[in-house]
Protein backbone atom coordinates (compact mmCIF):
# COMPACT_ATOMS: atom_id res chain seq x y z
CA UNK A 1 0.00 0.00 0.00
CA UNK A 2 1.07 3.40 -0.90
CA UNK A 3 -0.23 6.87 0.66
CA UNK A 4 -0.26 9.94 -1.65
CA UNK A 5 -2.12 13.31 0.08
CA UNK A 6 -5.60 11.93 1.48
CA UNK A 7 -5.83 8.96 -1.07
CA UNK A 8 -4.99 5.37 -0.08
CA UNK A 9 -3.79 2.97 -3.18
CA UNK A 10 -3.78 -0.98 -2.53
CA UNK A 11 -2.41 -3.05 -5.32
CA UNK A 12 -3.52 -6.58 -4.14
CA UNK A 13 -7.21 -5.25 -3.70
CA UNK A 14 -6.62 -2.36 -6.63
CA UNK A 15 -9.27 -0.44 -4.89
CA UNK A 16 -8.91 3.67 -3.92
CA UNK A 17 -9.95 4.42 -0.57
CA UNK A 18 -10.43 8.23 0.83
CA UNK A 19 -8.12 8.78 4.04
CA UNK A 20 -8.63 11.33 6.09
CA UNK A 21 -5.38 13.58 5.60
CA UNK A 22 -2.86 13.65 8.63
CA UNK A 23 0.20 15.52 9.25
CA UNK A 24 1.28 13.78 12.07
CA UNK A 25 3.92 11.91 10.41
CA UNK A 26 5.61 14.91 8.82
CA UNK A 27 9.54 14.86 8.86
CA UNK A 28 11.38 17.95 7.82
CA UNK A 29 14.33 16.82 6.54
CA UNK A 30 15.89 20.37 5.86
CA UNK A 31 16.81 23.27 7.99
CA UNK A 32 14.31 25.21 8.95
CA UNK A 33 15.10 26.55 12.55
CA UNK A 34 18.68 27.61 12.82
CA UNK A 35 20.54 24.50 15.61
CA UNK A 36 16.90 22.62 16.06
CA UNK A 37 15.43 19.57 14.31
CA UNK A 38 11.91 18.48 14.11
CA UNK A 39 11.56 15.21 15.84
CA UNK A 40 7.72 14.93 15.75
CA UNK A 41 4.33 16.60 14.66
CA UNK A 42 0.47 16.89 16.08
CA UNK A 43 -2.29 17.88 14.44
CA UNK A 44 -5.36 19.03 15.64
CA UNK A 45 -8.62 20.54 13.83
CA UNK A 46 -6.34 23.51 12.28
CA UNK A 47 -3.08 23.82 14.34
CA UNK A 48 0.42 22.44 13.57
CA UNK A 49 2.16 21.63 16.77
CA UNK A 50 6.14 20.84 15.74
CA UNK A 51 8.45 19.77 18.01
CA UNK A 52 12.16 20.84 17.92
CA UNK A 53 14.70 19.21 20.08
CA UNK A 54 18.50 21.00 20.12
CA UNK A 55 20.76 19.79 17.60
CA UNK A 56 23.78 20.62 20.12
CA UNK A 57 24.64 22.09 23.63
CA UNK A 58 24.19 25.55 22.13
CA UNK A 59 25.39 28.91 21.99
CA UNK A 60 25.64 31.82 24.10
CA UNK A 61 25.11 35.39 22.72
CA UNK A 62 28.68 36.28 23.16
CA UNK A 63 29.28 33.62 20.17
CA UNK A 64 31.04 30.89 21.93
CA UNK A 65 29.60 27.44 22.48
CA UNK A 66 28.06 26.23 25.68
CA UNK A 67 30.41 24.09 27.74
CA UNK A 68 26.79 22.49 29.60
CA UNK A 69 23.35 23.34 29.82
CA UNK A 70 22.74 24.56 33.22
CA UNK A 71 18.62 23.39 33.02
CA UNK A 72 15.81 23.92 30.33
CA UNK A 73 11.98 24.89 29.78
CA UNK A 74 9.74 24.30 27.15
CA UNK A 75 8.21 27.49 25.03
CA UNK A 76 5.57 27.51 22.49
CA UNK A 77 5.84 29.88 20.07
CA UNK A 78 3.55 30.79 16.78
CA UNK A 79 4.73 30.38 13.62
CA UNK A 80 3.66 31.47 10.28
CA UNK A 81 0.62 29.87 8.79
CA UNK A 82 1.53 26.42 6.77
CA UNK A 83 -1.33 25.04 4.20
CA UNK A 84 -3.86 26.77 6.46
CA UNK A 85 -2.62 25.17 9.44
CA UNK A 86 -2.01 27.46 12.64
CA UNK A 87 1.58 26.75 13.45
CA UNK A 88 2.99 26.64 16.89
CA UNK A 89 6.52 25.15 17.53
CA UNK A 90 7.34 23.07 21.00
CA UNK A 91 11.06 23.57 22.29
CA UNK A 92 13.15 23.55 24.92
CA UNK A 93 14.89 26.99 25.50
CA UNK A 94 17.90 26.38 28.17
CA UNK A 95 20.22 27.96 30.56
CA UNK A 96 23.99 27.24 29.52
CA UNK A 97 27.41 27.75 30.84
CA UNK A 98 29.29 29.55 28.72
CA UNK A 99 32.81 29.95 29.55
CA UNK A 100 33.32 33.63 29.57
CA UNK A 101 29.45 34.65 30.91
CA UNK A 102 28.57 32.17 33.12
CA UNK A 103 25.21 30.85 33.32
CA UNK A 104 22.88 32.90 30.48
CA UNK A 105 19.97 31.92 28.40
CA UNK A 106 21.28 30.10 25.43
CA UNK A 107 20.83 32.35 21.96
CA UNK A 108 18.94 31.15 19.72
CA UNK A 109 19.44 33.19 16.10
CA UNK A 110 15.74 33.12 14.76
CA UNK A 111 13.85 33.34 18.21
CA UNK A 112 12.97 37.04 19.51
CA UNK A 113 14.15 37.04 23.50
CA UNK A 114 10.39 37.64 24.69
CA UNK A 115 7.75 36.67 22.07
Amino acid sequence: MKTVGELLFSRQTKTITLQPFSMSNITFPIVLWEGFEAVHTEQSQQTLIIHLKPIDNGYCACGKPAKAVHDASLRSVSERTILAFQVQLRLPVRRILCPDCGIVREHISWLKRRC
